[in-house]
C-alpha cells in the first residue's frame, strides 16, 4: 500500500523534471556576494527568454522548485538560487542573505534578462519582500546592523532593483 498525500498517489512524483522539454538548458551557477558569501543555483532557459522568475528560500533548496517546469512551458526562464545558508538555520542571518539575492539579480541582469520577477515561496516570501524593501530605500536609510547588533551596513552595497514580486504560499517571516 502506497502513501497518499492530497491528490497525489506518490507525493515524490507530483512534479516531473524528467518531462521537461529536452531543449531546456540547465546551467549550474556559482555566485559570490559583495561580502564574499557564496551561493549557488540552476538557471533554466529555453530559447531567448527575456523574463526570468527567481526562487530563493533562507535555508531550503530552491534549485528544482516545483513551479519551474510550468514556468518554462509558459515561456519564462527560471532561476532557482540557494542561499549561503542552505540547510543551515543556525548561521542564517537574513540581512546577509540580501547580498546573495543581489548577487543573483546582478548575474541575471548581466545575462541580458529584461524582466526579473522574484517569486517568494514559503520563507522566500519574506526574504524577497525584505530585499525589495531595502533595495528601494535610498542610502543612508537602509539598515546598518543585524537584529543581533552585528554591523552590516546595507547602505554600502548595491541592491539592484527587480521588476516584480509574486507571493506564493508565503508566511510572515522568521
Amino acid at each position: 500500500m502506497g502513501m497518499r498525500l492530497g491528490r497525489y498517489d506518490n507525493p515524490y512524483k507530483c512534479v516531473s523534471y524528467a518531462a521537461i522539454d529536452p531543449a531546456v538548458q540547465r546551467e549550474p551557477v556559482a555566485l559570490e556576494a559583495a561580502d564574499g558569501g557564496l551561493s549557488s543555483g540552476i538557471l533554466h532557459t529555453k530559447g531567448r527568454n527575456k523574463a526570468v522568475v527567481c526562487f530563493m528560500h533562507p535555508q531550503a533548496d530552491m534549485s528544482r522548485h516545483y513551479a519551474i517546469p510550468a514556468l518554462l512551458d509558459a515561456g519564462y526562464a527560471a532561476f532557482g538560487q540557494n542561499s549561503r545558508c542552505l540547510n543551515n538555520d543556525a548561521l542564517c542571518v537574513h540581512e546577509t542573505l540580501l547580498l546573495d539575492v543581489a548577487a543573483g539579480v546582478r548575474f541575471l541582469r548581466e545575462r541580458g534578462f529584461d524582466k526579473l520577477i522574484l517569486c517568494g515561496n514559503s520563507g522566500g516570501g519574506s526574504l524577497y519582500a525584505f530585499y525589495i524593501a531595502q533595495s528601494v530605500t535610498a542610502p543612508p536609510g537602509r539598515l546598518t546592523q543585524t537584529p543581533g547588533g552585528d554591523p552590516l551596513d546595507l547602505n554600502a552595497y548595491d541592491l539592484p532593483s527587480v521588476d516584480g514580486y509574486i507571493n506564493l504560499a508565503a508566511h510572515l517571516g522568521e
